[in-house]
């Protein structure tokens, strides 16, 4: 694999050419093991893998130049069967342009994925607790490397625990697009740690509940952070049990 400079201003030139050409309707992506086009002959042979993603990910997945060039120092490909595929399922379940982009900025890695194996069968767990198409978009496209984490050892137990602190799996859903990261932290990073010291302080399960609900910052801090606020809760003479 060509392994570029942190600076790669040639290929950035390439790739804001090809948008161009791309918006104006004359650059097609070539096809797997064609000769590429009079734009990627002016790189190295070496690099051209690297610039077929590059020009891919602007032109298929709506990334800048910038963007797509950085991204590409991370992936690289010659064919665009598997992105294609995988840009398909997005699309088929109501990712936006903009949420693929989001989705394949963040995380470039997932057009490698397979969308059978890997991505669908998320995908429809999170349909089959209660999220609809739109739910699964916003969450994933804030955080997409979600698609990464193991359905089974983190997806399906993460869920549940949260659905068991708000009671209700609908809103755990509206917990979940309010902090994504809820669903993909670790659970002894995030969750458990604040709740633990929520409980030591005596709130009540209802009040802990309504805190996942409504005040994600509670567990974006630290347990020592959290430890700190309800002590000063309690000089001011407030009791968190009530």
């Amino acid at each position: 694999m060509f392994i570029a400079s942190r600076s790669d201003p040639m290929l950035v030139k390439l790739a804001r050419r090809a948008l161009l050409q791309a918006r104006s309707g004359v650059l097609a992506l070539p096809a797997a093991g064609a000769q590429p086009p009079p734009l990627l002959r002016q790189s190295s042979t070496s690099s051209e893998p690297r610039s077929f993603t590059a020009l891919y990910l602007v032109n298929a997945c709506g990334l800048s130049p910038e963007s797509a060039v950085s991204a590409s120092r991370r992936i690289c490909f010659e064919s665009p069967s598997r992105p294609d595929s995988v840009l398909g399922l997005l699309r088929k379940r109501g990712f936006s342009r903009t949420q693929i982009a989001d989705v394949v900025g963040r995380y470039p890695g997932v057009l490698l994925a397979s969308p059978d194996a890997i991505l669908l069968p998320k995908i429809e767990f999170l349909r089959s607790r209660g999220f609809s198409d739109c739910d699964i978009a916003i969450v994933i496209s804030a955080v997409p490397r979600l698609l990464a984490r193991s359905l089974d050892n983190h997806l399906r137990p993460t869920l549940d625990y949260i659905v068991e602190l708000v009671q209700s799996g609908e809103d755990a859903i509206a917990a979940i697009k309010r902090c994504p990261r809820m669903l993909y932290d670790d659970l002894g990073v995030l969750l458990i740690p604040k709740i633990a010291t929520l409980r030591e302080n005596g709130v009540p399960p209802a009040n802990i509940g309504h805190l996942v609900l409504y005040h994600r910052s509670i567990f974006l801090a630290s347990p020592e952070q959290l430890a700190e606020a309800l002590n000063r809760v309690k000089a001011l003479g407030f009791e968190p049990s009530k």
